[in-house]
């Protein structure tokens, strides 16, 4: 079960991150061009940490992982969030 969850977890990391990769110019309507180096950076890091998240799924699919992985997400999403905030002002 965790296998599985870990396995949809990543999945979908990796399809934000390739969404993002390839509608950064569509995205600019709603951030400005400032942030377009921002929406690089953490389309790079969904991407990473979705293959990290597969690879983790497959070969370590225990609830430490899993637990300790997603805090990294949400880490890595916390940390784009304060960025993003800080370059709309």
């Amino acid at each position: 079960m965790v296998k599985i969850v870990m396995l949809l977890f990543a999945l979908i990391l990796l399809i934000i991150g390739w969404y993002l990769k390839q509608n950064i110019n569509k995205l600019e309507v709603v951030f400005t061009k400032n942030n377009e180096q921002n929406l690089r950076a953490f389309s790079f890091s969904f991407i990473f940490l979705g293959i990290i998240g597969v690879l983790l799924g497959i070969f370590i699919p225990t609830k430490e992982a899993t637990l300790f992985f997603v805090s990294v997400v949400l880490i890595v999403s916390a940390t784009f969030s304060i960025r993003l905030s800080k370059k709309m002002k």
